[in-house]
């Protein structure tokens, strides 16, 4: 029983230290934390950005680039003045003793002075250690899944907004995402059917929308789009992408891939060609 004592005396102080330990972890919750962290890099990216630990890791994903503290700060300061809107998904948070990752899928958008976006999508990794009674950020890794700048995202604006018109029958707004040059130009194996040709462009397209407008309703389908990419060179962008329309009962009427080229006139980005392909 002797014997015993001096191990008694050493477990119970370990004992006594690993339960005072546990509750200060219960009482600072990581998922806490981390939102509060969020917010904060909402707010004043690069005030957050300081308050990192100093060894910070931060990994971009999409392209592999290795950031340390200095440069995410540098990171942080080139950010432009914009409100910023940051919605989480798919949020895990698991906790271990001193260490805790928290991982998810984050939609982000910077709003600009001027109204336009650049939005963003990826997954995320974050790890943290408990260090001096705090949650301390230490490793950050992004994995793109989508990303728009204010440019593309205006692109895509217009896009949606055309296809949304056009399913409405809100003609007049169909028009106005289309330029009037005489080099605008829809490619579409369903004209052979209205007007014995492939494609139509220039004067003879402007009339066959003026004649189709006499005639279109509400198509009550609700387009669904995947594999959307665009790119912006200057004052010209395309976009590919796959588009479902669906019936009310969630039925596919028509599946087709669709190039849209799209030219920026007078400060806006209008359609001036379409190519359509069925699946």
């Amino acid at each position: 029983m002797k014997k015993l004592l001096p191990t008694l005396a050493i477990l119970l102080p370990l004992s006594f230290v690993m339960l005072t330990t546990g509750s200060t972890y219960a009482q600072t919750d990581l998922k806490t934390a981390f939102e509060k962290g969020m917010a904060d890099y909402d707010k004043n990216p690069t005030e957050a950005v300081q308050q990192m630990d100093d060894n910070i890791r931060f990994v971009a994903g999409h392209g592999g680039q290795f950031y340390d503290k200095a440069a995410t700060l540098t990171l942080a300061k080139s950010r432009p003045a914009a409100k910023s809107e940051t919605q989480m998904s798919d949020l895990r948070v698991k906790q271990s003793g001193t260490l805790g990752v928290v991982s998810g899928i984050r939609n982000h958008a910077l709003v600009l002075p001027n109204n336009q976006k650049m939005t963003w999508k990826d997954a995320f990794t974050y790890t943290f250690e408990w260090k001096k009674n705090n949650w301390v950020l230490t490793d950050i890794h992004h994995t793109k899944i989508d990303y728009q700048t204010g440019e593309e995202t205006a692109v895509r604006q217009v896009i949606d907004a055309e296809t949304k018109a056009y399913h409405e029958a809100n003609l007049a707004v169909w028009r106005t995402n289309w330029a009037t040059t005489p080099y605008i130009e829809r490619q579409d194996e369903k004209l052979r059917k209205l007007a014995n040709t492939p494609y139509l462009k220039g004067e003879a397209l402007q009339k066959g929308y003026e004649e189709f407008a006499k005639t279109h309703k509400p198509t009550g389908l609700n387009p669904v789009v995947s594999d959307y990419e665009s790119h912006v060179a200057g004052n010209m962008a395309w976009a590919t992408y796959t588009q479902e329309d669906k019936k009310a009962d969630g039925s596919v009427g028509q599946k087709q891939r669709s190039l849209r080229i799209l030219e920026k006139i007078n400060g806006q980005w209008k359609i001036v060609m379409i190519s359509l392909t069925g699946f």
